[in-house]
């Protein structure tokens, strides 16, 4: 039943290319529980570890102010052909170009899959979105769908607290 599902959400994320930050202050507040970065722009390692704390920090004092049970784990950052992608029963990868599948789509096909606890990881591009040799290596795995959240293209700051409002919404977890 769609009431009963259990979803565990993972952001992957991309660092903003500009700035290299991460848009956490977004996925803080929303149904998180772990937070990977992915490796766009060029950091040095000791970079890529301090900025690692330093969000880990702000998902703590975030979690705290909002009364969440779980604090995010802001996880390394990583170059997306690290990602353990069978770690998770499904990977939505937003794609401002995709024109057939949408994520209604995928979320009615989660809540009929019969499963009660789900892992989703949703992945989410930099600005100026992923690129499509990137888009086309992701469609070869079996859990990832690349979908569309319409016409409508959302800051890289905002798409992980509206998708995870959605998931919530759509999988009954916000009774």
């Amino acid at each position: 039943c769609a009431s009963c599902l259990r979803a565990i959400l993972t952001a992957i994320s991309a660092l903003l290319p500009k700035k290299g930050k991460q848009p956490v202050n977004p996925c803080k507040s929303g149904h998180f529980v772990c937070f990977f970065t992915l490796n766009i722009v060029k950091l040095k390692d000791k970079d890529k570890q301090n900025k690692v704390s330093r969000w880990q920090k702000i998902a703590e004092v975030a979690a705290k102010q909002s009364g969440r049970d779980i604090i995010p784990k802001i996880e390394n950052i990583i170059d997306i052909s690290n990602l353990e992608f069978n770690e998770y029963d499904k990977i939505l990868v937003l794609y401002e170009n995709e024109e057939r599948v949408s994520i209604k789509d995928e979320i009615e096909k989660i809540k009929n899959s019969n499963k009660e606890n789900l892992e989703i990881g949703i992945i989410i591009g930099p600005e100026g979105g992923l690129d499509d040799t990137e888009i086309e290596k992701l469609k070869l795995k079996s859990n990832v769908s690349v979908v569309t959240l319409g016409k409508r293209i959302l800051r890289t700051e905002t798409v992980a607290l509206v998708v995870s409002g959605i998931l919530m919404y759509e999988l009954g977890d916000l009774n």
